[in-house]
């Protein structure tokens, strides 16, 4: 049986170095969007008009889907940047891996410097097995959501106790893998429970995990396809929290990331920075952002 298993997860490991390295996949074909406007018509001449008042939706489902069309080209490629609305890209998750992604894993096992690794990102990404089990183990909720939103999602509506679980759960294993041993899973070492019981409170009041869920179930054929792997061309500045479920390093980020501003490594932290370690996670914000005023003096 260990041998099976072995045999499995190196499987595994070489099907998801292969798929991104790029052989399983196709380059994304990113449309041309000319001067940046989406909207429908020609581009509107003179002062955008930046004043709010109330109005009224009144319309057909047909212009709502065209909506959503002009919205998912909007969400997954570069035009924005482009028409120059986007100035830097900031993120504690960056997606992607570099090229020949699983020959560096290897070569790095032995010879780090070689492949651009220092000690800490060792710590980080070795030994592989045991990332990829820890990932493997965490990772499940993501193939239920990209295939059977609904399903369980209709039952998570239906009772307020699945729904905390299912919810809470997560903020245990990301927020560190080690209280997965706790007894109390570490919820209140980081947050208190108010604050916990309300983000469920948000999904449960307005009835609205099924949607939330959907956005795998609608996403993940892009992913497949490889239209989510462009990289960004604005300035892109990096925070890698210490637990976070994946991690990037900095010789690798450069790789991906044409114009890489600022990286940062964090002591603490994981998957919720924003909810676990804002005050962390707003400085290297600020770090970026002043990097980018600075360049272009804006």
């Amino acid at each position: 049986m260990g041998i099976k298993v072995t045999i499995f997860i190196v499987v595994v490991a070489i099907v998801t170095g292969l798929y991104f390295c790029g052989f399983l996949t196709s380059p994304p074909t990113v449309p041309e969007y000319g001067d940046g406007w989406w909207g429908r018509g020609k581009k509107p001449k003179g002062e955008e008009d930046t004043s709010i008042r109330k109005f009224k939706i009144n319309v057909d489902n047909s212009v709502i889907d065209d909506l959503k069309q002009r919205l998912v080209k909007t969400r997954w490629f570069e035009p924005l940047e482009e028409a120059n609305h986007v100035l830097g890209y900031h993120t504690t998750l960056p997606n992607g891996q570099p090229p020949l992604y699983a020959v560096r894993l290897a070569v790095g096992s032995v010879f780090p410097s070689l492949v651009g690794l220092d000690v800490e990102d060792m710590d980080r990404i070795y030994p592989v097995f045991d990332k990829l089990k820890h990932l493997l183990r965490e990772s499940g909720y993501m193939h239920l959501q990209a295939t059977k939103p609904d399903t369980v999602g209709f039952g998570l509506n239906d009772s307020p106790v699945g729904l905390a679980a299912y919810i809470l759960e997560k903020f245990i294993g990301w927020t560190n893998p080690h209280y997965l041993d706790l007894d109390s899973g570490g919820l209140e070492n980081h947050f208190t429970m108010d604050d916990l019981l309300t983000n469920v409170m948000i999904y449960w009041v307005n009835g609205n995990i099924v949607s939330s869920m959907r956005l795998y179930k609608e996403s993940i054929a892009e992913i497949l396809s490889g239209q989510l792997d462009a990289m960004p061309e604005v300035p892109v500045g990096i925070a890698i929290f210490k637990y976070e479920l994946a991690h990037l390093p900095k010789a690798w980020a450069k790789l991906l990331f044409p114009d890489l501003l600022t990286y940062s490594r964090m002591q603490r932290g994981g998957h919720f920075a924003a909810f676990e370690e804002p005050q962390l996670l707003a400085e290297d914000v600020r770090k970026f952002v002043s990097a980018i005023v600075r360049r272009k003096k804006i």
